[in-house]
């Protein structure tokens, strides 16, 4: 079982504090850590989870979150036919349906990106925007990625965009954790 939040309690049971999985990789992303598992690339930690759970661009939103739930998952990626990352939904997306914008679950995850990729004024409505990098890269600028753009997760795609992996905050906390 991963554990995303963990209280801190005083002495007499109340909460100080929360320990967020994000406030652990802000904390390795802004100090100078001596941990040699940083240089490795992702390639050479074997980081992450594959293969990547994922929807084609032609199913509906609903199937998504369908697998979302049944493979109990926070996220799956969104392919086309050519299996290319295009981006991902996560159960995060679930917060702006309403009773009037449900029927938003029957778009195909295609044109459901599309519409909540990006609002009027050009910014991020909702969690499907992504971003994916190559296998190549140090675990220290994945960690980088991370906070600087308050990501999740990382999808790892292959010279064809193809989707391989997915490096979430968990698995950076469990790979400083094993070494």
């Amino acid at each position: 079982m991963r554990v995303h939040r963990l209280a801190v309690t005083d002495d007499k049971g109340i909460v100080v504090a929360v320990v967020t999985q994000s406030s652990l990789i802000a904390f390795a992303a802004t100090h100078v850590l001596p941990h040699s598992v940083l240089n490795k690339t992702v390639r050479d930690t074997g980081i992450g989870t594959w293969p990547v759970v994922a929807v084609y661009d032609t199913d509906s939103t609903w199937e998504a979150f369908r697998k979302i739930r049944s493979y109990n998952l926070s996220a799956v990626g969104v392919i086309n036919h050519d299996q290319r990352l295009l981006g991902s939904i996560s159960s995060a997306d679930l917060r702006g349906i309403t009773e009037e914008s449900v029927d938003e679950l029957k778009l195909s995850t295609g044109e459901y990106l599309a519409r909540h990729r990006n609002n009027n004024n050009g910014s991020t409505t909702s969690s499907s925007s992504f971003f994916s990098i190559k296998s190549s890269l140090p675990v220290g600028e994945v960690i980088a990625t991370l906070y600087k753009y308050h990501l999740h997760r990382l999808f790892v795609v292959d010279e064809q965009l193809k989707p391989i992996r997915i490096i979430t905050l968990s698995d950076i906390i469990a790979l400083f954790a094993s070494s």
